[in-house]
C-alpha cells in the first residue's frame, strides 16, 4: 500500500512539474485587435549578383501574398482580432520585402539541381496604435522552405512559393504573440 503512494506521488510530482512551456500568449492584455499594412516590395532589381543569386529574380504579387497570409494567420492563431481600419486597432505590424533568394543546395552526379531553399527576407515592426509607439523591430526577418525538383518529395516552384510565405507568415504571428 505505501509503495502505491510512493508511485502515485511520484507521478503526480512529475505532471506538476511541467517544463515551463505554455500556449498562452505573451501579450498584454490590452491588445486585442490588430491592423496588418499592406507589404511594400523594396527588393532592389538592381542589385549585382551574388553567391546566392547568379540571377535577379522578382516574384509577381508577392506583397499581396504575404499581406493575405499573415492576415490569415493572425485569423488562424485566434489569439488577435484582424482589422481592416487602422482606426480601430490596438496594433499595427507594417512589414517590407527586401530580399528574395533562390539559393541550390543539392546536384547530382550529373551537376543538375536536385533541391533549392527559398528564402523571404523582410523589415517588420509592431506598433502600439493607441501610443504610437515601435513594440518590436525584426530587421531582416527571414521564411524559408526547401523543395525538391524530383523523386517522391518533389513539388513545383509554386507549391514552395506557398510553403515559404506561409512559413513566414506563421513565424511573423509567433513573433507577435508568443514574443520568442
Amino acid at each position: 500500500m505505501i509503495r502505491f503512494f510512493s508511485v502515485i506521488s511520484l507521478v503526480v510530482m512529475t505532471l506538476s512539474a511541467g517544463c515551463g512551456y505554455s500556449a498562452r500568449a505573451l501579450l498584454p492584455a490590452r491588445f486585442r485587435v490588430v491592423y496588418v499594412e499592406p507589404f511594400t516590395n523594396r527588393m532592389h532589381l538592381t542589385q549585382l549578383s551574388t553567391e546566392l543569386r547568379t540571377f535577379q529574380t522578382t516574384v509577381p504579387r508577392l506583397q499581396e501574398d504575404v499581406t493575405n497570409e499573415v492576415i490569415n494567420r493572425f485569423i488562424f492563431d485566434g489569439y488577435l482580432q484582424v482589422t481592416a481600419k487602422k482606426e480601430n486597432a490596438d496594433l499595427v505590424l507594417v512589414g517590407e520585402i527586401i530580399d528574395f533568394h533562390r539559393q541550390e543546395l543539392r546536384q547530382d552526379e550529373s551537376g543538375n539541381v536536385e533541391e533549392y531553399r527559398l528564402n523571404l527576407i523582410a523589415n517588420l515592426v509592431m506598433h502600439d496604435a493607441t501610443k504610437g509607439e515601435v513594440l518590436w523591430e525584426e530587421p531582416s526577418f527571414i521564411g524559408d522552405t526547401t523543395y525538391f525538383l524530383s523523386g517522391s518529395s518533389s513539388i513545383s516552384e509554386a507549391d514552395a512559393m506557398e510553403n515559404l510565405i506561409t512559413n513566414f507568415a506563421q513565424r511573423a504571428v509567433e513573433r507577435t504573440i508568443e514574443d520568442w
